[in-house]
């Protein structure tokens, strides 16, 4: 009898232990939540660091371009107010700039500083175009 006993308190014993422990679809449910919880709050950080990127890119873009914008018109009003002064027009058609009256064929100013290439037309100073060379399939010429 006592051992039918025993076996009894066993029983009973592992049946509550396992009616303590989760089921297993709670389980799964509880893990789906706390994966859905992590990658909202993983989406949720790299949103804030794209964020934060595009703004730092946009003020880092601003200090630049904006001095460089300024100088571009500067230097297109110094344009303009050279040709006036000398009697050159400049007129859009078509929606570009074209101008009248340019001395030499030359449209533009060159930038100071830089080689004019049309003066050094020696026998040195020109390029040379590299030869070409013709490869069949097999890598031979």
């Amino acid at each position: 009898m006592e051992a039918v006993d025993l076996e009894l308190d066993r029983l009973i014993s592992r049946r509550a232990s396992q009616d303590r422990r989760p089921d297993r679809d709670e389980n799964e449910e509880l893990w789906k939540a706390s994966c859905r919880a992590h990658a909202a709050s993983r989406h949720e950080e790299m949103r804030a660091a794209w964020e934060a990127f595009h703004e730092g890119q946009a003020e880092r873009l601003r200090r630049t371009l904006e001095p460089l914008i300024a100088f571009h018109e500067a230097r297109a009003e110094e344009c303009r107010n050279q040709a006036e002064r000398s009697g050159m027009s400049t007129k859009k058609r078509d929606g570009k700039v074209t101008s009248e009256n340019v001395p030499s064929g030359r449209k533009f100013p060159r930038k100071s500083g830089l080689a004019d290439e049309t003066k050094n037309k020696g026998a040195g100073s020109r390029k040379l175009k590299p030869k070409r060379t013709i490869v069949n399939h097999a890598g031979r010429r």
